[in-house]
């Protein structure tokens, strides 16, 4: 998780840019299981405000690890419901 800025639905007008501060957080999982990632975060953040965020899915071709210089394989990337 790290902080962003945008201009989402509200913006802030007194600001120079009218940027907002957001949050935005970032899972590395496997594809499979990356729907039912999105739709607990979703099932959890849901408050019923207007503009409450998006959930994004974006590919990664492959993940190394620096530490063992080495890809990451599935069984680095574990979800249990």
């Amino acid at each position: 998780m790290h902080p962003v800025r945008g201009r989402g639905e509200y913006f802030n007008s007194f600001n120079e840019n009218h940027l907002i501060k957001h949050i935005q957080m970032e899972i590395y999982t496997k594809s499979e299981q990356a729907g039912d990632i999105a739709q607990l975060i979703v099932e959890t953040a849901h408050v019923n405000a207007d503009s409450e965020g998006l959930v994004c899915f974006v590919p990664v071709n492959d993940l190394l690890w620096i530490h063992d210089k080495r890809s990451a394989i599935d069984s680095d990337f574990q979800f249990h419901p």
